[in-house]
């Protein structure tokens, strides 16, 4: 099926309001989902919400979180009350731009926040108002080197956002490991062999199965540099915050929040006109060094542009899922 995302995002957000979110929140957390998938980045789109639904309707979610934001010892401590992470995420972010209109330099530490998702989406707000931003999520275990007998640390993902004269935000969202977990859910509901280099089976040894690599552990990008990479967002968005994903579920069981850490910069405040011209300078040496180079952000935005005009496709098989989570709910199924 291929919808509008208008539609998409009116059902998606009948299906959280039945889980008892507010209307406001519900539709928020619609339009951050429907967003990524305009984006092109299905697997933390509207292919979440069955798993946010479970953790709602079991409570573990809380549908009407009392999100709290102070600033202590010169950092902005940010508690989401294990609300969904769309709304955390978009809270987090709009309280770091506020404070970074005057501060330069705001450091979030983020409690109790549900899955955030695609990290892009919230530092693309700060590079849309003109801020400088890094969002970072720790998650439970699912990641290990060659050999590993169990998982040792999530594969915790980060994105920075930059803006830039004339042109897109710069956006970059990764895991660290070496695809996301999503894309292995995703070959192994369609039966897909996945590529080499992607996972681990329970053993540790290298598999192109994707069902074995759900029971095995995720590799990391660039070996032990992604590790090391894991390590810095475990410091910072769970060693700070206290949050320890892996304690509440495990990489198949979403857990019912995370930790995550935020910094935004004033890049007016901070470096004032320098900032433009040098960015500006440093993108043009980067794009003229070839045809094919692109500035990350710049695919998402032509997707977000095909697909508002031609509709987001649904699989069928993701289709099914959301419809039996809208039987149970009564909830009516989606129509094109």
């Amino acid at each position: 099926m291929v919808v509008s995302d208008k539609v998409l995002e009116a059902w998606i957000a009948r299906i959280f309001e039945a889980c008892g979110v507010p209307p406001a929140d519900a539709q928020r957390a619609a339009r951050v989902l429907v967003a990524t998938n305009l984006r092109g980045v299905d697997t933390h789109g509207v292919a979440r919400v069955p798993a946010y639904v479970d953790l709602l309707q079991r409570g573990a979610v809380n549908a009407k979180p009392r999100m709290t934001c102070e600033q202590r010892a010169g950092v902005l401590h940010f508690d989401g009350d294990r609300g969904l992470g769309q709304i955390c995420g978009l809270k987090a972010v709009e309280h770091s731009i506020e404070a970074a209109r005057t501060q330069g330099c705001v450091a979030v530490v983020m409690r109790h926040v549900g899955h955030l998702g695609a990290l892009g989406h919230f530092t693309r707000i700060a590079a849309e108002a003109n801020m400088i931003a890094l969002m970072m999520q720790n998650g439970p275990p699912i990641m290990a080197l060659e050999g590993a007998k169990r998982p040792a640390i999530g594969n915790n993902p980060m994105s920075f956002a930059a803006p830039r004269p004339g042109g897109a935000p710069l956006v970059f969202d990764m895991a660290t490991s070496e695809t996301a977990f999503g894309r292995i859910i995703a070959a192994a509901n369609t039966g897909a062999e996945i590529p080499d280099g992607w996972a681990l089976d329970s053993e540790g040894r290298p598999t192109r199965n994707a069902k074995a690599a759900l029971d095995g552990m995720l590799l990391p990008t660039g070996g032990h540099k992604g590790i090391g990479i894991a390590m810095l967002v475990e410091v910072l968005a769970g060693s700070l915050t206290g949050n320890q994903p892996g304690k509440q579920g495990s990489g198949k069981m979403m857990p019912p929040e995370f930790g995550g850490f935020l910094l935004t910069l004033n890049p007016e405040l901070i470096a004032g006109p320098q900032y433009a011209p040098h960015i500006a300078d440093w993108i043009g040496v980067y794009l003229s060094s070839s045809d094919q180079m692109r500035v990350p952000g710049e695919r998402t935005v032509q997707s977000e542009t095909e697909r508002k005009s031609t509709g987001i496709p649904i699989p069928a098989g993701l289709l099914a899922d959301l419809s039996r989570v809208a039987d149970k709910l009564g909830v009516p199924h989606l129509s094109a």
